[in-house]
């Protein structure tokens, strides 16, 4: 009969759910912020009247309804931190 895995520290923690590799690691961060955003309305705001994606003022130079904030911006940044430094 084996023992038990002892988990010591929050890397083996992150092994024992499954979250061993950055790409996972990674993902999870990204749905969980997006998760936040969506339930906060924040998508919303991203979008016009008829339904389509406003522009995001740092690329496209030009319309007056282009937001300078994109909503991905926050979950991608968040994705990749953790995907990087954790």
């Amino acid at each position: 009969m084996q023992a038990p895995d002892v988990v010591n520290d929050w890397k083996g923690i992150m092994v024992k759910v499954g979250m061993e590799s950055p790409y996972k690691r990674a993902f999870v961060a990204f749905v969980l912020v997006a998760g936040v955003m969506y339930v906060g309305g924040l998508p919303r705001a991203a979008f016009d009247e008829e339904g389509n994606i406003k522009r995001f003022a740092p690329i496209n130079v030009g319309p007056e309804d282009a937001r300078g904030k994109h909503f991905l911006v926050a979950p991608s940044v968040a994705a990749a931190c953790c995907g990087l430094l954790i």
